[in-house]
């Protein structure tokens, strides 16, 4: 049964997740590729959300807008849902039935994960060496590079096991790997520059 809080953004999908991020030694070769990413203002993504108490993965789509300080989260579908970070806070915004409805986003965890998800999108990953151990993993014929990154905090490792990085000249796939078996991909595409 597809309920509202499984379309949520990303971010809602991984509420329990964690306070801070990092990487460890193997974060020069990643910070390498990171560097060398095109920096994109638009994109499109593809969420589906695998639960293993349903029979059915939860897909949502829309876009994402990232500016120098924050980023726009707009799921278009199923449900019309915004996620605004400005780099200091976040707010969530509803149209339901017409009805636009903001809140702030109060939540810790959830706080913590979209200021991380910034710092993955925008390749800005300095501050991010202290709570990941970082693997290169083997790239295939689909992607030029992958990168495991494991969660060094026992409190963390209870909601996420391992986000795995994917891309070639911009990143294109974020997997969240849960500690319970569920995991989320996230596939960007459609990548434009700023105009």
């Amino acid at each position: 049964m597809y309920s509202f809080k499984h379309h949520h953004p990303f971010f809602r999908l991984l509420i329990s997740a964690t306070m801070c991020f990092g990487i460890t030694v193997q974060a020069a070769e990643l910070g390498r590729h990171l560097e060398a990413l095109k920096p994109f203002a638009k994109a499109e993504f593809k969420q589906v959300r695998h639960v293993e108490a349903l029979s059915r993965p939860l897909v949502s789509s829309g876009s994402v807008e990232l500016s120098a300080t924050g980023f726009i989260w707009k799921q278009a579908e199923p449900f019309n849902v915004w996620l605004i970070y400005d780099g200091i806070s976040i707010v969530e915004k509803t149209v339901v039935g017409g009805r636009e409805t903001r809140r702030r986003v109060l939540d810790p965890a959830t706080s913590s994960f979209t200021r991380t998800m910034f710092k993955v999108m925008t390749g800005s990953f300095a501050d991010l060496q202290s709570a990941f151990v970082i693997k290169p993993r083997d790239h295939d014929q689909q992607y030029q590079w992958h990168y495991e990154l494991e969660p060094r905090d026992a409190t963390i490792k209870k909601a996420i096991s391992r986000i795995i990085l994917s891309g070639d000249e911009y990143l294109r796939e974020i997997r969240i790997e849960e500690s319970l078996h569920n995991y989320t991909q996230i596939e960007l595409t459609n990548q434009r520059p700023s105009a």
